[in-house]
């Protein structure tokens, strides 16, 4: 006798509980980007004679930014700047900046090249009233835009703008350095030829300039460096002055001066061969 085998097919319907959400869209925090500083460095009358330093928030990361813009508007113009208007900006209206060079605490220097209008399709001019935008762009399409800051662009300047001079006392000879003097009669001192600080920070020196009713002018130095010596996170901090002139509104003469700071005190500074570029 046969044994008879009945097999059973059941099938089972397997749900698969997937969730299927939405990737979530990236967004910007709140105050992506604060203008620390825009000045008037020049006087070719275009872009490029502004010169700005910005900060992003330090929850944005530099792989979550796809585009910083500089924008000017002039001061009396009735246009908004709506994110459609300023994303839709055809190019020569805006400066675009799309490798991000990040200084200490998260700020970026902005140099515009000067082929740049305003976002009405202007020539940018001296002796005009501006304000200064900066639009960030991110992934996802993410968008911020500044708050704006005023800039007078003048077509005159007596000291502003950027130098390069050579640097001389007993310890250091014939250093290279850099400097930029902004319009509010306030600059910043790199010791470098490069316009970037040697040792961390976003500047070796800032100054300040006074105008003496004798014709000279007088600097006041504060040395702040971001880490010296290397690797001690010290600041080498000093302070010094003296007075300057300009000769023929393109180099800038200063008295040596006598300098302390950590590498060693008894010191004479001679600045020479300071000259706007």
């Amino acid at each position: 006798m046969k044994t008879k085998h009945i097999f059973y097919s059941v099938t089972v319907g397997l749900s698969l509980l997937t969730s299927c959400k939405e990737e979530t869209k990236y967004e910007f925090p709140a105050d992506v980007t604060t203008i620390l500083k825009v000045s008037d460095i020049g006087i070719k009358n275009n872009f490029s004679d502004v010169w700005a330093e910005i900060s992003i928030n330090k929850e944005v990361t530099a792989n979550s930014l796809v585009e910083i813009r500089a924008l000017l508007q002039k001061s009396n113009s009735a246009a908004g700047l709506s994110e459609t208007e300023i994303v839709n900006l055809s190019a020569d209206r805006f400066f675009s900046l799309r490798n991000f060079n990040f200084k200490a605490d998260n700020k970026i220097v902005i140099e515009p090249s000067e082929s740049i209008k305003d976002i009405e399709g202007n020539p940018i001019s001296g002796d005009n009233d501006y304000k200064f935008y900066i639009a960030v762009i991110g992934k996802d399409n993410a968008f911020s835009l500044s708050a704006p800051k005023n800039l007078r662009l003048s077509s005159q300047s007596k000291y502003s703008g950027k130098y390069l001079g050579v640097w001389n006392d007993q310890l250091i000879k014939n250093l290279l350095i850099s400097m930029i003097i902004f319009d509010d009669n306030t600059g910043r001192l790199y010791y470098t030829k490069g316009f970037s600080p040697c040792c961390g920070g976003s500047q070796d020196a800032t100054f300040e300039m006074t105008d003496n009713a004798d014709a000279t002018t007088s600097f006041s130095f504060n040395q702040y460096l971001g880490n010296y010596p290397p690797g001690t996170g010290g600041h080498c901090e000093a302070l010094m002055s003296t007075l300057g002139s300009l000769k023929d509104e393109k180099l800038l003469l200063l008295n040596s001066f006598p300098f302390s700071d950590c590498d060693g005190g008894g010191r004479t500074v001679v600045i020479s061969s300071l000259t706007r570029q």
